[in-house]
Formats: structure tokens, C-alpha cells, sequence
């Protein structure tokens, strides 16, 4: 039997109970909205109470995925070229509050977290996903649609 075959699927958002359900090794499908973000805009949440943000999606169950996507614009709207992951552990400043604040289910990225996430991670009931390395075409063609890119004047391209 393949990996594929083998893969638990998730359905977004996900609850403590679907992540309690999930083990090291697991190879996962994850059907839903990801939402992606790297450094601005994990200083950004980071600095704000969720009371002063306007996010048109709830992160509650969310999976946040370290990723700066190279996407390109058209009049139906966008479409991602590339997705590949960015080293988490450049938002482990940020990511353990993001976890509590926010309720963020998962964590998508490379290279895993540090001491004060995981933690986090615990308390909370959050999940790693270590992505494909070298993956970036494979997971973009992933993508089905692009919802909304959100402060994309304040952050550009690559981190909005």
C-alpha cells in the first residue's frame, strides 16, 4: 500500500480531537483553507489583540503554513506558481502566541519548532506538518483557489 493510500485526511478547521488523532510519521491530505505567512505577518499578529485586526477568516482550528508563495495575478484572480516551505524556526518568537491567541490547530513548514512553541503546541493541542522539501511546483499545483490575500500593500507578494 502507497503513502498515499495510507494518508489520514483533515478536514479544516481542525479540532484537539483531530490533532490528538494524528502521529509522528503520519502522511496527511488536508482539505480547506490554509492560511500562509511568514515573518511580517507573524510580527504583525503577534504585536495586535485580536480585537484589533479585521481577518475575514476565523484562525480558530486553522493551519498556518510557513510559505512565501510566488503567485501571479490575472483578472480571475490568482494562481500559485510556487509553494514551497520557509524555515519555521524563524517565527518562533511570534508562533507560540499565534497558537494561543488565535487557536491555530497546525503548523506547516520545514525544519519544526522550538522549545517555547512546543510547548504550546501541547498546552493547546496543535500539530506540525513538515512539508515536501524541494516540493514547491508539487504543492502549488495543490492549491485549488486563492480566497483573498490579505494586506497586500502594507506586506507585498511573497509575505501577504
Amino acid at each position: 500500500m502507497s503513502k498515499i493510500e495510507k494518508a489520514k485526511i483533515i478536514n479544516l478547521p481542525l479540532s484537539k480531537e483531530d490533532v490528538l488523532n494524528l502521529h509522528t510519521g503520519d502522511f496527511v491530505l488536508i482539505n480547506g483553507v490554509i492560511v500562509t505567512g511568514r515573518d511580517k505577518i507573524h510580527e504583525y499578529l503577534f504585536k495586535k489583540t485580536k480585537e484589533e485586526i479585521k481577518l475575514k477568516y476565523d484562525l480558530k482550528g486553522s493551519i498556518i503554513y510557513h510559505c512565501g508563495p510566488i503567485v501571479k495575478k490575472s483578472k480571475e484572480g490568482y494562481s500559485v506558481i510556487s509553494a514551497g516551505p520557509t524555515t519555521s524556526m524563524r517565527m518562533e518568537m511570534y508562533e507560540h502566541a499565534l497558537i494561543s491567541r488565535y487557536g491555530i490547530r497546525g503548523i506547516m513548514g520545514k525544519g519544526g519548532m522550538g522549545e517555547k512553541t512546543h510547548k504550546s503546541m501541547i498546552e493547546y493541542g496543535c500539530v506540525y506538518l513538515n512539508t515536501i522539501g524541494g516540493a514547491a511546483t508539487y504543492l502549488a499545483e495543490r492549491v485549488d483557489k486563492v480566497l483573498d490575500v490579505w494586506m497586500l500593500e502594507e506586506f507585498g507578494m511573497v509575505e501577504a
